[in-house]
């Protein structure tokens, strides 16, 4: 099983913590909640990471999560939001 993060800009960072045996599998479940996730304003990478995205720009927070080893697995997810998922 592995960590993912579904990642999205709207009014601020949005990130979904999501634990999956693969990037399909972490896709599928994501896109059968996401209407929950964009209006829910989650912020779990922060959270297990220790920081703070509020005033961050969507190049700042995608640099945050390189820098803490995170990869982007999969772009432009369309849901109610176009969303990243990056990988621990």
């Amino acid at each position: 099983m592995s960590t993912y993060y579904a990642v999205t800009d709207h009014n601020g960072p949005i990130s979904v913590k999501i634990e999956a045996y693969s990037v399909d599998d972490a896709v599928s479940w994501f896109l059968d909640q996401d209407a929950a996730f964009s209006a829910d304003a989650r912020i779990d990478a922060e959270d297990d990471y220790g920081f703070c995205g509020a005033e961050m720009t969507s190049e700042e927070f995608a640099e945050t999560l390189e820098s803490l080893g995170l990869r982007i697995v999969c772009r432009n997810i369309c849901g109610n939001h176009l969303w990243d998922l990056w990988q621990v």
